[in-house]
């Protein structure tokens, strides 16, 4: 404790620096969109045993001061906090990646897969006093799909034809075509019809007050605060805490002092180096959970060299992950077989990682007329060195620690990689884009939709466009095509189950790792659990001690 009370000094007296990554405005917003996708369920305990009681505030933080707290007509990520708290929706996604009832009680769909019937909890009621109906979902769906709002949330209901009430509690979306995945797409935030008619048609009236059925009520706004009070009438129950203060900082570097000095409750995504500053301080309680991005050692299969499914698997026996985990992660991490998060459903567990081979792969090579004959240790075949120009972008620590185990994983069997490091801008836009590269360490998001993750990245549909290994598989393709037309859960399963399995086995990459961030919270706080894609859906079970 008194070490860290020293870096404490140091650090707020400018003697130090702690380091954390700063991304570009675009790249953040990437992450942002791609990250509410934490695909592991993990638990932060308290230190000791308390007894929750009521009261309390609960100090939050934000970068940069959010526009309008309007979830329908904005897409500023400095808002989130504040939406996750005041609104609920249809449904939510939980640790398994599964979708479960958030104010839907069920849900139904017709035999030809174009209706979707969702049933309401009833008893729900905004902070207004009204109780939520069908007409505010209809409301809600109807204002994201109007042009005229320009939502940004539009195209991802592109698929509706309609939204109708039938009766008082049950919702009608009718679809222009089968999508089995549609009750993915109702995690949409859902504003009161009638509230929006007493405040007039002002968007900008409702993004200063809004109102939803979430357990904390709006209550003020200032420059840089804004306070969030309990709801006593959440249908879920009343949280313990009575105040909720999101305070907005200019910085992802400044809100993390503002953690160290105790001003704020909770730091998420804490860097590698942060997570050391804190990690032995009983004033912290910091877990680990993995991230959406899955990273591999991307072939493009256009190329000579790769279009030979045993290269593939040669260099596959080559690399231990294992080692890369413990080495380059400082075993934080999760090696992976495949597209999908171990313990969500469309993870195949019956695919097994390629064991780290060496001498396998050296059989491979051997057999296949490649063969060290000059003594240089790399191997030659038809007067062409066995030489791999690994490409990877600049300014990640991670990619190129990985980059440099692979290229010491390789030389063992007689490969040489050679490493080239461009900025990110250089790397997909004159390299990965085009298809101007034999091999690429990338990291690709599962997402909260396994049939898009799938569709986007390896369905050949996407060659040219986002399938940037050009992998080519008719039998994948079919089976994610089918997929949209498959509502059966269990079916599903085992459709996504055939689906890892093809492409684990095709290796149109080596599937490597996800990699594990880490959540700081202050001991004070109580009852913190986490599920993915939902940092605060726990939120009423937390409480200061």
């Amino acid at each position: 404790m008194l070490g860290f009370q020293r870096k404490m000094i140091e650090l707020l007296a400018g003697t130090i620096t702690v380091k954390t990554r700063i991304y570009s405005r675009g790249y953040a917003r990437v992450l942002h969109l791609l990250l509410p996708c934490l695909l592991t369920f993990f638990t932060v305990s308290p230190l000791h045993s308390d007894n929750p009681s009521y009261g309390g505030t609960l100090n939050l933080a934000t970068i940069d001061e959010p526009e309008t707290l309007n979830p329908v007509i904005s897409q500023d990520t400095s808002a989130t906090i504040v939406w996750e708290l005041v609104f609920n929706s249809l449904t939510r996604v939980n640790e398994r990646m599964e979708p479960v009832g958030d104010l839907a009680e069920s849900w139904s769909v017709s035999g030809d897969g174009l209706t979707w019937r969702f049933n309401l909890k009833n008893g729900v009621l905004f902070h207004d006093g009204t109780e939520l109906t069908a007409e505010d979902v209809v409301f809600t769906y109807n204002a994201i799909r109007n042009p005229k709002l320009k939502s940004p949330k539009a195209s991802y209901l592109a698929i509706i034809e309609s939204v109708e009430a039938e009766g008082r509690y049950t919702v009608v979306f009718k679809l222009k075509s089968p999508y089995a995945s549609f009750p993915y797409l109702t995690n949409m935030e859902i504003l009161p019809a009638r509230n929006f008619r007493i405040l007039g048609t002002s968007h900008r009236s409702f993004g200063e007050f809004p109102v939803g059925t979430g357990p904390f009520i709006f209550d003020s706004r200032e420059k840089g605060v804004i306070v969030l009070r309990a709801n006593e009438r959440y249908f879920e129950g009343r949280p313990y805490i009575d105040r909720v203060v999101v305070k907005v900082y200019p910085s992802r570097e400044s809100a993390w002092v503002a953690l160290l000095r105790g001003e704020i409750h909770l730091f998420g995504d804490v860097s590698w180096e942060d997570y050391r500053f804190i990690s032995d301080d009983p004033g912290f309680i910091v877990q680990n959970y993995s991230s959406v991005f899955y990273y591999t050692l991307l072939f493009n299969i256009d190329d000579h060299l790769f279009k030979n499914r045993e290269m593939r698997i040669a260099i596959d026996y080559a690399i231990d992950r294992e080692d890369l985990v413990e080495i380059v992660l400082h075993g934080h991490g999760v090696p992976t077989t495949g597209p999908f998060m171990p313990g969500t459903w469309p993870y195949n567990p019956g695919v097994t990682a390629q064991q780290y081979r060496p001498e396998k792969s050296m059989t491979i090579l051997d057999n296949a007329g490649w063969k060290d004959t000059d003594g240089d240790l790399i191997r030659e075949k038809d007067g062409e060195e066995l030489t791999i120009p690994l490409l990877i972008p600049g300014g990640d620590i991670i990619f190129e620690e990985t980059a440099k185990r692979i290229k010491w994983h390789l030389f063992q069997v007689g490969i040489f990689a050679d490493i080239k490091v461009v900025s990110l801008k250089d790397f997909f836009e004159k390299h990965i884009l085009p298809g101007d590269f034999k091999a690429a360490l990338i990291p690709f998001n599962t997402g909260t939709l396994p049939k898009k993750g799938i569709s986007t990245f390896w369905h050949s549909d996407s060659i040219g466009r986002t399938n940037y290994a050009r992998y080519r598989s008719g039998d994948l393709d079919r089976l994610v095509d089918a997929s949209v037309t498959v509502t059966d859960q269990a079916e599903r399963e085992k459709l996504f189950y055939r689906i890892h399995r093809i492409i684990a086995e095709d290796r149109p990459a080596v599937f490597l790792y996800f990699r594990k961030r880490y959540l700081a919270v202050s001991s004070k706080v109580g009852g913190v659990k986490i599920i993915p894609q939902d940092l605060y859906h726990s939120v009423k079970e937390w409480y200061i001690k």
